[in-house]
């Protein structure tokens, strides 16, 4: 076994914390450790909340033994596009994006700002927000046309799109994720800031792949992967809310992996990738578990 224990997490990029009763649309953190059968599942109604909860479950872990964190939003933008992905985004993102304990942000204002500087005097590339909350430099709907110095799609979501994997540049509206990466992204960050995760080490960026995995990796998680073959799997499917059942199923998927030999290959770049497409990966793109 490569990890003693698996930490996944659903994230949110709400303005206010969750209801006490838990719901869809917030955080889900769960964990799961070698040679267990049930995953643990945890409900936070607040990004502070899920980040002690996963401070918690990787403190406990001891010695060599190591872990794998994942979250289910993009490290990096495209390519070419301006912007660095990585610890290099978690520091940007952290030094712009503000949030408090109740979850009340400025993701849009900073979308706005970093739209001016990719592409002045355009439209994008970020785009999508409730009607009713106008924000300069941020339209409600995609560019068009789309701007032609900025690709829309990361070289590991190419293949994907056919599945429904949505752009990093789309912030609102059904299965958007571009919220999340700037939610997120800081929200890693400081993470990293915390003394239990001085060893912590971002796949791919900082792991050359597979092969310097450190004794915490943090990687990018797509739970569609899993989700669909095991949906119908009662550890999954006792959750009635698809954002747990979708960390459970990861859980698992990721679980079976390890313990049957194959989760270095899921660490490991596609043959088929060029050396030029690897580079972007652990440049500035990152990449997706199991991809």
């Amino acid at each position: 076994m490569q990890f003693q224990r698996l930490i996944m997490a659903d994230w949110s990029a709400a303005n206010s914390p969750g209801p006490l009763r838990p719901r869809k649309d917030r955080c889900w953190v769960g964990r799961l450790d070698a040679g267990e059968i049930e995953p643990t599942l945890a409900y936070c109604r607040t990004r502070a909340d899920a980040l002690a909860q996963i401070e918690v479950w990787t403190a406990e872990v001891k010695g060599s033994s190591k872990t794998l964190i994942g979250f289910d939003f993009p490290f990096g933008y495209p390519d070419g596009c301006g912007l660095s992905g990585g610890r290099a985004l978690c520091q940007l993102l952290g030094e712009k994006i503000t949030d408090d304990d109740r979850d009340r942000n400025n993701r849009f204002q900073v979308a706005g700002a970093l739209n001016q500087s990719l592409n002045p005097g355009g439209e994008g590339p970020f785009w999508g927000r409730p009607a009713s909350r106008p924000v300069s430099g941020v339209q409600t709907t995609k560019p068009k046309p789309w701007p032609a110095h900025i690709p829309e799609f990361r070289i590991v979501e190419l293949g994907l799109k056919r599945i429904g994997i949505q752009s990093v540049w789309k912030l609102a509206y059904p299965a958007a994720v571009g919220s999340q990466v700037l939610m997120g992204m800081s929200a890693i960050g400081r993470l990293l800031d915390h003394p239990t995760f001085a060893p912590a080490k971002l796949w791919p960026f900082e792991t050359d792949w597979a092969d310097d995995l450190g004794l915490i990796t943090i990687a990018e998680i797509w739970p569609n992967l899993f989700f669909p073959d095991l949906r119908n799997e009662p550890r999954v499917a006792q959750y009635a809310i698809r954002d747990a059942g979708q960390i459970a199923a990861t859980l698992l998927g990721l679980q079976s992996a390890d313990r049957d030999g194959r989760i270095a290959a899921m660490l490991a770049p596609q043959q088929a990738l060029s050396d030029e497409q690897r580079q972007a990966a652990i440049a500035c793109e990152g990449w997706i578990v199991g991809v």
